[in-house]
């Protein structure tokens, strides 16, 4: 369900430019314990929730790993284009710095902070 507030959200976080705001937007949703950094469990979640609703489309029981892989993948692949190691959390500055200096991946990962922020809202 959406609310008008989040809707409205979700609209502004589109039409922004501003890369602070739109990092500053991912985190806050999906920054589960609230301290301001994400952790490798945190993003892991997000990937999972993202695939959910292809995994909502007549899966059968093999499909369960592939996309419990490809999550584990792309959280791998996160922390390695902002240059964290797993064990650390990433902060808005390094998710930042990684999508604005254009590191190898960058598109990519923007895309991916782009595509959560329009499945949780």
């Amino acid at each position: 369900r959406v609310t008008f507030n989040s809707f409205i959200s979700l609209v502004n976080s589109f039409s922004t430019r501003d890369i602070d705001k739109k990092v500053e937007r991912f985190f806050k949703l999906i920054d589960e314990d609230g301290n301001g950094e994400l952790s490798y469990d945190e993003i892991l979640h997000l990937c999972q929730r993202s695939f959910q609703s292809m995994k909502d489309v007549e899966t059968r029981p093999t499909d369960e790993e592939f996309y419990e892989d490809l999550a584990q993948f792309f959280a791998t692949f996160i922390f390695k284009t902002t240059g964290v190691d797993l064990d650390d959390e990433i902060t808005p500055s390094q998710l930042k710095d990684a999508i604005v200096d254009d590191t190898d991946g960058a598109d990519l990962l923007e895309m991916f902070c782009g595509e959560a922020l329009i499945k949780l809202n």
